[in-house]
């Protein structure tokens, strides 16, 4: 066997290699495209879908305001401008 035998030889890569991977140049319109897929993968269509947040570390304060929102819509007839979890 020769010296150095079953080691692993360290893999050097090229600046021009690395830099097509990590500076990797993109139009808004791929931008945007890829945006909708993450989003169609996601569950979320559309500009209408709001990321649901679980309101666990609302403050007591920012609770009773949303409910106060909510009440002043119902008392209108109209449904609230978003949904709350409080």
């Amino acid at each position: 066997m020769t010296a150095g035998a079953g080691k692993k030889q360290p893999v050097v890569l090229h600046w021009h290699f690395l830099k097509n991977i990590l500076m990797r140049r993109t139009t808004l319109k791929e931008l945007g495209q890829s945006i909708e897929r993450k989003k169609a993968e996601l569950g979320y269509s559309g500009q209408d879908y709001v990321a649901r947040n679980s309101g666990e570390f609302r403050t007591e304060s920012k609770r009773a305001l949303l409910r106060n929102i909510a009440a002043a819509a119902a008392e209108r007839g109209e449904e609230s401008a978003f949904k709350a979890n409080y």
